[in-house]
């Protein structure tokens, strides 16, 4: 009796987590998105580039840039702004974003930027 009682407390147990694991997950290309929105758009950016952990944002006005909600973005560390960079912190998933990134800003016209590059 106890012992079914225990099966269902870890079944209950997965299933909540599974449905937790579902709701929490952003996707790469969700997340390229909400920062690139949170960045004030890829009219906004100038130039874009990434090294093994931050992507590194040239922003036309970095006022348009939502720095405390990018901060409170899940897959987001933290964000660094000086050097007249813009910097998003992501951690080793960073290349990946970035690949994610560079179809959207490219889609339509490219007005929104004069260059993006890869710095490894």
């Amino acid at each position: 009796m106890i012992r079914g009682n225990i099966v269902i407390v870890n079944a209950a147990f997965r299933e909540a987590s599974v449905k937790y694991m579902e709701v929490s997950v952003m996707s790469n290309q969700e997340l390229a998105k909400k920062i690139l929105n949170l960045v004030g758009g890829k009219e906004n950016i100038d130039k874009l580039i990434h090294c093994a952990t931050r992507l590194r944002f040239s922003l036309k006005d970095e006022f348009k840039a939502k720095t405390d909600e990018l901060n409170d973005t899940e897959g987001v560390l933290k964000v660094v702004q000086g050097g007249g960079q813009y910097q998003v912190v992501i951690g080793n998933d960073v290349k990946d974003i970035y690949s994610e990134l560079v179809p959207l800003l490219s889609k339509g016209d490219a007005q929104g930027y004069s260059e993006i590059d890869e710095e490894t």
